[in-house]
């Protein structure tokens, strides 16, 4: 109540105090207003310092309670990627969880494609369906997933009516007002982008890019992952491929089989449907 409470716990300090003190009561004379003065701006004081201090306590619980609810989501998202699971799941998982613990109404990770476009791998929305994954989108016009795609750095749009092209259509079509862009980094390169929007009419909180980029480290991690698994999975065919050639020619099988067999093998590896080889004639 700050100084609500504190002014008549002055007054009646005052009071009892020259009632059992001071008998009889005083005359409110100048020395006795003087008193008086000095205790109510003596409560004032402590009452305002009270509040402010109340005020300080309470925000800093809030401000640890909002860092505990991101540590735990955070810790859920890295549990899912060290168990290694589709990218699908992981997608989905970080797109949700940094929504709801950011207090967002959407988050999409796009993924960037060689044709100037852009696919959605993971999306969540608080009111309404999603974009589905799988959706195209180009990268025309003035939007976040364009200003990441073409700065390759952190975008911001606190009004998206402002905003051009066709993904800016669609995230209007979903409510949001203000969106952030975060890009993932795999490899050294950008891979996609982390947006996310609110409905909200008031712009998104100063310094959310970084608590969102928590989570499209995590997002990049699992793709890493993933890519790596992948590469090793092409050495290990490639190997068993090379293998089974290098196994005809020490059985010394005619040329013609050999040939055969490595076209063969090429054919598979790569997955075309035809492989030739040719020898040089000296006429």
């Amino acid at each position: 109540a700050g100084i609500l409470y504190a002014l008549p716990v002055g007054v009646v300090t005052i009071l009892a105090y020259d009632w059992y003190f001071l008998p009889p009561l005083r005359n409110l004379d100048g020395a006795t207003v003087l008193v008086l003065g000095l205790f109510l701006g003596m409560s004032v004081i402590v009452g305002v310092v009270a509040t402010q201090v109340g005020r300080r306590a309470a925000g800093s619980e809030q401000a640890r309670g909002v860092l505990a609810d991101e540590q735990a989501a955070l810790r859920r998202v890295a549990t899912l990627v060290a168990r290694q699971p589709s990218p699908a799941e992981v997608f989905a998982a970080v797109a949700e969880e940094a929504a709801k613990v950011l207090h967002l109404d959407s988050a999409y990770l796009v993924v960037y494609e060689r044709d100037q476009t852009a696919t959605v791998v993971g999306s969540w929305n608080l009111r309404g369906p999603p974009m589905l994954v799988g959706t195209q989108v180009p990268l025309e016009g003035d939007n976040i997933i364009g200003r990441v795609f073409r700065t390759q750095q952190l975008a911001r749009i606190d009004d998206y009516s402002d905003a051009s092209g066709p993904v800016a259509e669609m995230v209007r079509a979903i409510g949001v007002r203000a969106a952030v862009g975060v890009p993932i980094q795999v490899g050294g390169r950008v891979w996609g982008v982390m947006a996310a929007g609110s409905s909200r009419p008031e712009p998104l909180p100063t310094g959310i890019e970084m608590r969102i980029g928590a989570f499209t480290e995590l997002a990049a991690t699992a793709i890493a992952n993933t890519e790596a698994r992948q590469e090793l999975g092409r050495v290990a065919t490639e190997q068993a491929a090379l293998g089974r050639v290098a196994t005809l020619v020490a059985e010394a099988v005619p040329p013609g089989d050999v040939f055969t067999a490595v076209a063969a093998e090429v054919a598979e590896l790569f997955g075309v449907p035809l492989v030739g080889l040719f020898r040089y004639e000296r006429e």
